[in-house]
């Protein structure tokens, strides 16, 4: 199975770090909102991700269609 889009928060935590290194291949593009400080490092051998700097403004993310929407920001 193929997912299309995937939208995620808290992809650089322990918890979406981790599902994403197992899953990543379910999905055709991975979209990952992530804070300006975050390292995307830990996540650079995940061809199919894109990393969407938050600014506050959701109008850019509100423009792109996901099938699937995980929030995984923890505190």
């Amino acid at each position: 199975m193929n997912l299309n889009n995937l939208l995620i928060t808290g992809a650089t935590s322990y918890l979406g770090r981790n599902f994403l290194q197992k899953n990543h291949k379910l999905f055709k593009n991975i979209y990952a909102i992530i804070r300006s400080q975050s390292s995307t490092q830990m996540l650079s051998n995940i061809p199919n991700i894109i990393f969407l700097k938050w600014e506050g403004d959701i109008e850019k993310i509100k423009i792109l269609q996901f099938q699937t929407v995980l929030h995984m920001a923890t505190c």
